[in-house]
């Protein structure tokens, strides 16, 4: 708690320290100082633009500082002092008996703090840069207030310059016992400005490097929520974005997709936030560990991805894509990759890495419906940055011009490209995780779901299912199985239940023929039939695939008992080829 004093002593005219010190030994009583020579230490002495001089002191005790403990002399310019603003420790009480003899070194202390800022941290760890220690005395808690006994300790600072976990920690320890009495991260963030690359201003944190600044976020996990360069290079992660001054020019020079850096990192705040807020989750990997853009990937690259480490985005070709960091929901489809990962780790191939493909198109639908919300844009992946329309379309799988996906088990594409197909054949888990979030009609079967779940309710139940019920292999029917096991576990009601099991069936994964309309006796509990408002079908909705000849894989489902898309299916199959080898490339995941 600051103490201040205003008023107007005699005027002093010699030197400041020395004029200061007299000025506090005649108001010692008032000041509660009884020594003021012995118990303050002169650190620095500034005169302003104002002509005033500002002497501030140390409290010290036998002659080691009590963190946190000063006190400033303002002198007018003609030397008489007007202000005294005091943080002392002004109960004595609470030095007296601290032992000022350490039973630790200085090198046993700052052991004992690498050893918890490297289990404090994630990865491998280059040598930790320790400062030298100085003995204090530390007699207020972390929130100012006064402990009942002062404790001796050592102060230091330890760093870390990874470009992925980089901070700089002010560490307390207690010189008997070798505790930590205190630990935080002293990298400070400041808010700037900029604009992103469709041209809206965005706010985010940023931090300072030398004489700039750099895109670090601390604030909301001290590993850092970081935003690199590659420069159009490959190189990963790059170089920190920063800037000279706080203006709104970050980015902004970039030949291609200026603004891409805006957009990485405001929106790897945001979705921070979303999975913080909506499941209290802390980050990619659920224990605040770092969080890595790079932006400005190659060139003319029409891809983001996650490599297992970061989120890297492409600039786009300004014919297909724009910068794709401008993308709210193609950001929370890459950190959701880490999500993944760091859970179920499903495997990146076949209808595993069709699922992986969809959760975090799902979890992209979410977190946009939590910032603007819209019941068609918040379902499309890509609409801001897709020149000409979306990349995919969690209504209607098949209806995006540019790839188009599989909307039903019945067209389920079996296929060695693309990962067997992981960027395709998850339009059918889309489908069914829209038609029970938001409630539809699947395109193929024509099996309407009457309403949905909401959003809220969705959130929930599909985090328990990438969190507690999929596995590394888990397939489209281990999914159907998780989410009734996930809503049972959260207490969904009976028709609640009906709703997520109709969806399923909506797009082929479990009961029931390609084309036919439910069977009444096949009718989810919960959903009335289709002639009291539930699932719907049409008689003519198009030719049952028979599976006298399937050409399923051992990966494709046979809950359906549907075989592979026919022949006149080709011009799905074909174009989404031929995308996939457009775009894919290089780069392992969008």
């Amino acid at each position: 708690m600051v103490t201040h004093f205003e008023g107007r002593s005699e005027r002093y005219a010699g030197e400041p320290v020395e004029s200061a010190l007299a000025f506090l030994t005649g108001a010692r009583e008032a000041l509660n100082l009884p020594a003021p020579r012995a118990q303050l230490r002169a650190m620095r002495v500034k005169k302003d633009e104002l002509g005033m001089t500002h002497v501030r002191f140390a409290q010290v005790l036998r002659g080691v500082p009590v963190m946190g403990a000063e006190l400033l002399v303002h002198f007018a310019p003609d030397g008489a002092v007007v202000t005294v603003d005091s943080t002392q420790v002004a109960s004595l009480a609470v030095l007296e008996g601290v032992r000022l003899s350490p039973s630790l070194s200085a090198a046993q202390a700052a052991a004992a703090a690498t050893a918890h800022f490297r289990a404090s941290r994630t990865g491998a760890l280059r040598e930790t840069e320790v400062a030298e220690p100085t003995l204090v005395i530390r007699a207020r808690d972390a929130t100012g207030g006064a402990l009942a006994a002062a404790k001796l300790g050592y102060h230091f600072e330890v760093r870390d310059d990874r470009v992925d976990s980089m901070a700089r920690v002010q560490y307390t320890i207690d010189a008997q016992s070798g505790a930590v009495l205190e630990a935080y991260d002293d990298l400070e963030t400041v808010i700037a400005t900029g604009k992103g690359v469709l041209g809206d201003a965005k706010a985010f944190q940023v931090a300072p490097q030398g004489g700039a600044y750099q895109m670090l976020d601390t604030t909301r996990t001290p590993a850092g929520i970081r935003t690199y360069t590659a420069a159009n290079s490959q190189a990963l992660p790059g170089n920190p974005v920063t800037a000279n001054v706080l203006d709104n020019a970050w980015d902004a020079s970039a030949s291609a997709a200026p603004g891409s850096a805006v957009d990485a990192h405001a929106y790897a705040g945001a979705v921070y936030d979303f999975y913080k807020t909506a499941v209290a989750r802390s980050g990619i990997d659920g224990q605040s560990g770092a969080i890595v853009s790079t932006v400005h990937y190659g060139t003319r690259f029409n891809n983001a991805f996650w490599n297992g480490r970061q989120m890297v985005y492409g600039d786009g070709d300004g014919l297909i894509y724009r910068g794709l960091a401008g993308g709210a929901d193609v950001v929370a489809h890459e950190l959701t990759h880490g999500v993944t990962q760091s859970e179920s780790a499903l495997e990146y191939q076949n209808q595993p890495g069709a699922l992986n493909e969809a959760l975090s198109d799902i979890f992209a639908a979410f977190f946009e419906a939590s910032v603007a919300p819209d019941p068609v844009k918040n379902w499309q992946v890509g609409e801001a940055i897709g020149v000409g329309g979306p990349l995919r379309d969690m209504a209607h799988p098949a209806q995006v011009s540019r790839l188009p996906q599989p909307t039903h088990m019945c067209e389920f594409l079996n296929i060695t490209q693309d990962n067997g197909g992981v960027h395709l054949n998850s339009g059918i888990v889309d489908n069914a995780a829209y038609l029970m979030v938001q409630g539809g009609v699947n395109d193929h079967s024509h099996l309407v779901v009457p309403r949905g779940l909401g959003v809220a309710q969705g959130v929930k139940l599909w985090y328990r299912v990438a969190t507690h019920y999929l596995m590394a292999t888990s397939d489209f029917k281990a999914a159907a199985d998780a989410t009734r096991s996930a809503a049972r576990d959260l207490g969904f009601t009976e028709e609640e239940m009906g709703l997520i099991e109709g969806a399923w069936v909506a797009v082929g994964v479990v009961a029931g023929n390609c084309n036919d309309a439910l069977p009444k006796e096949e009718t989810p509990k919960g959903v009335t039939s289709s002639s009291g408002g539930g699932y719907s079908g049409k008689a003519d909705a198009g030719p049952t695939f028979a599976p006298e000849e399937p050409k399923v894989t051992s990966d494709a489902p046979s809950a359906s008992g549907c075989a592979s898309a026919p022949s006149g299916r080709a011009d799905l199959t074909a174009l989404a080829l031929l995308m996939v080898l457009a775009v894919r490339r290089s780069a392992r995941r969008r």
